[in-house]
């Protein structure tokens, strides 16, 4: 197992999803893996210690135009993840 100093934040997602998708119904849990399939060609590979409000920034920019819905989902299963 990797020291938490070098987690990913693959990692931690899966650790994360692999945590929480029990308690949820099945349409959350979807909606939350299709977040998380959003969010991991950007943050995949960082090391969790290494994202900063900057990688989230950047995360955002590279986003573009897409429904506030959709922002919104991925944003909160991002903050969830790092929580």
């Amino acid at each position: 197992d990797k020291g938490t100093r070098s987690l990913t934040f693959s990692e931690l997602a899966e650790r994360w999803f692999d945590t929480v998708r029990h308690g949820m119904k099945d349409a959350s849990a979807r909606r939350r893996r299709s977040a998380l399939n959003k969010l991991l060609p950007h943050f995949g590979t960082v090391p969790v210690r290494n994202i900063t409000a900057r990688t989230c920034d950047a995360w955002i920019a590279k986003t573009g135009a897409c429904a506030a819905q959709t922002f919104n989902s991925e944003r909160e299963t991002l903050r969830a993840v790092l929580d």
